[in-house]
């Protein structure tokens, strides 16, 4: 069939591009389904109560049961992908083993940089838990004590009755009834004498005999009387305070205290951004528990909804939580970018929060008081 003109060409080719652009337009908003998408792998891993993963039992929990009312509503065919920890989680991502990630995974710009997120469907932070009785070993004593500004303040006072030791030795090695006039003997001797008379023990083994032995010694007690003092005052300080540094409120109170956090997690980078505590990094949260437990950690730094969990259920009597939440974040579904799944996703997302089955859905995994 010829056109009759270049004009009537022209309107119907114009024509036809507007048919063909809208009916891709209406095919794109479809809702994805069963006939037409292919299997969607969906990550996941253990992340209670968010996902609970038994041996030989399907998954449960919410982001479980929120991710079936989804897959639902778009008909869209799944099988999960399990991993051991966020890190893993965001590895499969990066090479495209999984097509969507769920539960509890935060937003943050690092990864947005790298994948796309969802629309953002529970609000929260992180928690500090720690043993549910303060823990007072020798070892957690030792490390907390024995600072490096501790160090070198034992260093210098050591030095210090070295020095001494030396002194009244090259004084008094001249008197047969005095000092030792060997070498190590005599200054070892000398450091004992210092040790003693600083103490104020003064045991009267070891005297000054000469005139400027004497002179020496007046001055070696005048300066080593306080710097013993201050020494001891500070050990007593420490055994006494160490009971009461033992206890953590906040963020605040974890500075030198050994901190478990997920490898490659928000809390993880939180910690290494405030530089605090020293960080003990595992694959999963089910470990930290177990080192906490084992009094081999002070405090876990983790997403507060699953240690209010732990705390709860298998921690109860164990462990407790401590402090207010803090560093709030948001969770969302991870998606590689210019994902097809996204748009499809949100939608679905608003839809269920606006007509009340999120509501549902967070009541029964974390009762009414929850707010999303």
């Amino acid at each position: 069939m010829s056109c009759s003109s270049t004009v009537r060409c022209r309107q119907r080719w114009t024509l036809g591009s507007l048919i063909l652009v809208v009916v891709f337009v209406l095919q794109a908003l479809q809702p994805i389904n069963m006939a037409a998408a292919s299997e969607i792998r969906v990550g996941i891993r253990d992340i209670k109560p968010f996902i609970f993963l038994e041996p030989n039992q399907e998954p449960t929990g919410f982001a479980i049961d929120l991710w079936k009312t989804i897959a639902m509503d778009l008909e869209l065919p799944y099988r999960f992908v399990v991993s051991d920890g966020i890190a893993n989680t965001l590895e499969d991502m990066r090479k495209r083993t999984i097509d969507v990630a769920i539960g509890a995974i935060t937003i943050t710009e690092k990864r947005e940089s790298q994948f796309d997120f969802s629309l953002s469907h529970y609000h929260t932070g992180l928690g500090i838990m720690t043993p549910a009785e303060p823990s007072y070993s020798f070892t957690a004593f030792w490390s907390s004590f024995f600072t490096r500004d501790r160090l070198i303040k034992i260093g210098s006072f050591l030095g210090f009755l070295l020095l001494t030791g030396h002194v009244i030795w090259l004084a008094e090695r001249r008197h047969q009834q005095s000092f030792n006039q060997r070498y190590l003997p005599g200054v070892l001797e000398g450091v004992y004498w210092s040790m003693v008379t600083a103490s104020t023990v003064g045991y009267g083994d070891y005297i000054p005999k000469s005139r400027i032995g004497k002179l020496l010694a007046v001055i070696i007690i005048a300066v080593s009387l306080p710097v013993f003092a201050v020494f001891v005052a500070n050990i007593s300080s420490d055994i006494t305070m160490h009971e009461l540094r033992s206890y953590i409120e906040g963020p605040q109170d974890l500075e030198g205290k050994k901190v478990g956090v997920v490898r490659g997690s928000t809390s993880e980078q939180y910690m290494e951004r405030v530089h605090l505590g020293k960080l003990v990094p595992t694959a999963n949260a089910t470990t930290l528990y177990q080192l906490l437990e084992e009094g081999k950690l002070a405090a876990v730094v983790h997403d507060l909804p699953t240690l209010q969990y732990h705390a709860a259920t298998a921690g109860k009597g164990k462990v407790k939580l401590v402090g207010q939440m803090f560093n709030k974040q948001d969770y969302a579904y991870l998606l590689p970018e210019n994902s097809r799944l996204k748009e499809h996703i949100d939608r679905t997302l608003l839809k269920i929060i606006e007509d009340g089955t999120m509501d549902a859905l967070v009541n029964k995994w974390f009762g009414s008081g929850q707010k999303q």
